[in-house]
């Protein structure tokens, strides 16, 4: 599920989804259904590229561990090079000759492969390809809070005994908000956060908590002046969470006000002259 912003000055850093829904979704990646209550996270993965990115890396990760293990049988002159190292390298010097050791007692030809173990040559058999392990195991490790660092999964794939710790990462930082009032439409409610995420993009994430329905069009998000005179497009949003990027280099102080106007499919890419709803953008509080 997407963590929405509480009120106040303890909102909630992202909107991201979170790693117990990245395990499902990587599970219905491999199933090929996608399980009841999932299309608003599969929509928020069409509009976040950060989720998109970690929901590859999970499976990518679960693919390696599915990969199965075989021993392959070597080739029949590989015995014989060997017993003759053997015999090259026992000893010559003369001496006491040791009372000869009772012979092994015949061995079972149903515990050591049937007919083919009587042929005097060692039988290498196959390990069972392993199964798919349950996908409990990371929806279970999800819900506990275990991470594993990608350093650390690193070292596991290349059989090292331990990896280093991962670096630290910085965290998503709210830098402002603003609330969304009614303009056009008396019944909208919604509220926006500016976010700065840990690789310095600066994301923007809408939350509508009732709005109108978009008869024949749609709903578009805009950063603008004060008096709208300036606007810049971030594109579609919908009813519930939209997280979008803001294009590098706008500068944030000269559009101070989120804007959601209503949109109509007319191939025009300017404002309709339909403001919903708008806020301006305060600095967060620390």
């Amino acid at each position: 599920m997407t963590e929405k912003f509480p009120t106040g000055a303890g909102r909630a850093a992202t909107a991201h989804l979170t790693d117990e829904t990245l395990a499902d979704l990587a599970h219905a990646s491999h199933t090929g259904t996608l399980p009841a209550g999932q299309t608003s996270h599969a929509e928020h993965l069409i509009l976040c590229a950060q989720c998109r990115e970690a929901l590859d890396l999970t499976i990518r990760v679960l693919q390696s561990l599915e990969e199965p293990v075989e021993l392959h049988t070597p080739p029949a002159h590989l015995w014989d090079r060997i017993s003759a190292d053997l015999d090259s390298a026992a000893p010559t010097t003369e001496g006491p000759t040791a009372p000869a050791a009772d012979p092994a007692p015949a061995a079972d030809p149903a515990s050591t492969g049937g007919a083919d173990a009587t042929d005097g040559a060692p039988t290498v058999h196959f390990l069972r390809p392993r199964r798919s392990f349950s996908w409990w195991v990371p929806l279970a490790a999800a819900a506990s809070g275990l991470v594993i660092g990608g350093a650390a999964v690193a070292g596991v794939l290349l059989g090292q005994d331990e990896a280093d710790d991962p670096p630290p990462v910085a965290s998503p930082t709210i830098i402002g908000e603003a609330t969304l009032e009614p303009v056009a439409a008396e019944e909208f409610t919604g509220e926006a956060a500016m976010v700065q995420t840990d690789q310095g993009t600066m994301e923007i994430t809408v939350e509508i908590t009732s709005a109108p329905e978009a008869a024949e069009g749609y709903f578009e998000l805009w950063l603008r002046d004060e008096d709208a005179s300036r606007l810049h497009s971030l594109g579609m949003v919908r009813p519930g969470t939209t997280t979008v990027e803001v294009p590098v280099g706008i500068d944030l102080s000269e559009y101070p006000v989120v804007d959601v106007s209503h949109e109509h499919f007319d191939g025009d890419p300017g404002h309709g002259g339909v403001t919903l709803a708008a806020g301006a953008m305060e600095q967060a509080q620390e």
